[in-house]
């Protein structure tokens, strides 16, 4: 049997179809599985193509070898022809017949344990013979034709073929390379399901955290509405009624002394002394916030003086206005602000911690939204893979 009729008998054969049942993969675990079985699969394939590849060279490089000593003993010395073109014709045969003993020996040097690789680098070998040995062909065949043509098409037909093989196992090849791609995207679906997990646990954190701030809120504001009901709350208010009314009293009797006062009268007595007019100014204007600063009461001697009266009292009034106008803060007063402080501190943390938790939250939405594309892809590159599969997926909260 020819060579090309060899060649063409084994690598034109179809293989059959295979059609796989219908039926569903539950999630990644699963998948990965199927995955498993189906990589061993195309290995099994891959071990077969190389196989096949190394035979048809281990065929094909004796035929080729003996197509060589045919070029080699072709004799053109006896060609009418012009020596020039016989010597032109002489190298470039030369030439050629050496691109062709390193085909051969490229092609029996050929190792790749990948049966795809192998394949893929015994075509490399021919296209790179192709390209490099073409001028010398095309120079050759001035003077020779039969054998540079029986040649070239011997090699022709063997690449054909193996391009052809191939086409054939395309299918594989392209599985092969999904599943690539589909364990690339579980490798990135794990990692998005680790920080979707971290996430989780921080918006729990942050829920946990938000659940002890109001347990302790609750237990100030109950603690609060305690000490403001209580009875020493009502008593300390009491004190603060009884020193209110005592301050009014004391504004009134400081009021009543006012309106004993001519200031306009002492104004016009005393404008020549500047200090007088200044503090008599004081007085006109705000008389208790004069008497607040009056701290030597000077205001008495110029009364006594410009209008022979007494108004000593003032003396005790303001010493008194000064201390009840001194805010009493109580026991309880203390406890309140005590509390109130804490509520306030309190409520900052919760807000923080409402605004962080939202800042997960988002966080989340976009790792959910990353993680259905990419399932997405995961689940088209499985029904390429496995025909007739539906991938499902469990959804997570």
């Amino acid at each position: 049997m020819k060579i090309f009729e060899r060649i063409r008998e084994i690598f034109s054969s179809k293989e059959e179809e295979i059609v796989e049942p219908m039926r569903e993969i539950n999630g990644i675990p699963g998948l990965e599985n199927d995955i498993g079985i189906k990589k061993k699969e195309i290995g099994e394939k891959k071990g077969e193509i190389k196989k096949e590849v190394r035979g048809r060279i281990e065929r094909f490089c004796p035929d080729l070898e003996e197509a060589v000593r045919v070029l080699r003993e072709k004799d053109i010395s006896e060609k009418k022809e012009h020596e020039k073109i016989k010597t032109i014709v002489n190298e470039n045969l030369n030439l050629y017949i050496g691109y062709t003993e390193r085909l051969i020996e490229n092609l029996k040097a050929v190792e790749e344990e990948d049966g795809r690789n192998y394949l893929n680098k015994v075509l490399k070998v021919l296209q790179d013979f192709k390209m490099q040995s073409f001028k010398a062909f095309e120079k050759t065949t001035l003077l020779i034709g039969k054998e540079m043509e029986d040649t070239k098409r011997m090699i022709r037909e063997f690449t054909n073929e193996l391009n052809g093989f191939f086409e054939r196992n395309r299918k594989i090849f392209e599985q092969e390379d999904r599943i690539k791609s589909i364990e690339s995207y579980i490798l990135i679906l794990k990692d998005i399901e680790n920080s979707e997990s971290q996430i989780d646990e921080e918006i729990k954190n942050f829920e946990d955290e938000f659940e002890q701030f109001k347990e302790a809120k609750l237990n100030l504001e109950t603690n609060l509405e305690s000490i403001e009901k209580s009875k020493e709350h009502e008593r300390d208010m009491e004190k603060k009624r009884k020193r209110g009314e005592e301050l009014k009293e004391v504004e009134r009797q400081i009021e009543i002394t006012k309106s004993q006062i001519d200031i306009k009268k002492l104004a016009r007595q005393f404008y020549k002394n500047p200090a007088n007019n200044a503090l008599l100014k004081n007085y006109s204007n705000n008389f208790l916030s004069g008497l607040r600063g009056d701290e030597e009461l000077r205001i008495i001697e110029i009364v006594d003086s410009g209008q022979n009266l007494d108004v000593s009292e003032l003396r005790g009034l303001r010493e008194r206005l000064i201390e009840l106008e001194i805010p009493l803060i109580t026991g309880s007063d203390e406890k309140i602000e005590s509390i109130e402080k804490e509520l306030k501190i309190l409520e900052s943390k919760i807000a923080v911690m409402n605004s962080n938790r939202e800042i997960e939250v988002k966080k989340k939405e976009r790792v959910k939204e990353r993680k259905e594309r990419l399932l997405g892809e995961i689940s088209k590159e499985a029904e390429e893979v496995f025909p007739g599969v539906k991938l499902t997926f469990t959804s997570r909260n």
